[in-house]
């Protein structure tokens, strides 16, 4: 015995409400996972407010990219504090939400600064000595305790003589 369905279900108007109230139901809990993270904040290691400035042949040095790298760290992906500089070479460091600091702990530090080619408009390459972009070859070495904020100045030497060619800031 066959049965034939008619093309207007009695079931259609809750039909489309159901699938409306998962639609919400399923995008209300993404959008709940994306604004919190997946971890819980207890996870996290309490951040300390810390700032600095870097010094490039004696001056400040304006616009440079700095990146604390958290040493004797267990994790797969290593804890990082970054910042960029202002004018006057000062930054403030942001772990988990903007300038919130630093966990505990001893540091390498990166710092990269990109020149800007006026005629190409566009950042040209790092400038600053090879040994500063990454965290296996830097002597830049701080330590941040609970009682930090201000960090002393972080001095970066050039060890090529000088040709009279400045990086411009």
């Amino acid at each position: 015995m066959s049965r034939s369905f008619s093309a207007f279900s009695p079931l259609q108007p809750q039909s489309t409400w159901l699938r409306r109230m998962l639609a919400s139901t399923i995008t209300a809990a993404l959008l709940t996972t994306a604004t919190t993270g997946c971890g819980k904040k207890g996870d996290r290691l309490d951040a300390h407010p810390a700032e600095g400035q870097i010094l490039w042949k004696g001056k400040p040095l304006a616009g440079a990219e700095v990146v604390f790298y958290r040493k004797g760290a267990a994790d797969e992906k290593p804890l990082a504090a970054k910042a960029q500089t202002d004018s006057n070479g000062h930054f403030r460091l942001s772990t988990y939400e903007k300038e919130d600091g630093a966990p505990e702990g001893e540091y390498a530090v990166t710092v990269i600064y990109y020149a800007m080619k006026p005629n190409e408009g566009g950042a040209g390459p790092n400038v600053l000595p090879k040994k500063y972009a990454s965290a296996k070859t830097t002597d830049l070495q701080v330590k941040i305790a609970s009682d930090t904020s201000t960090l002393p100045a972080l001095v970066l030497n050039d060890p090529r003589p000088s040709d009279g060619k400045e990086a411009r800031q």
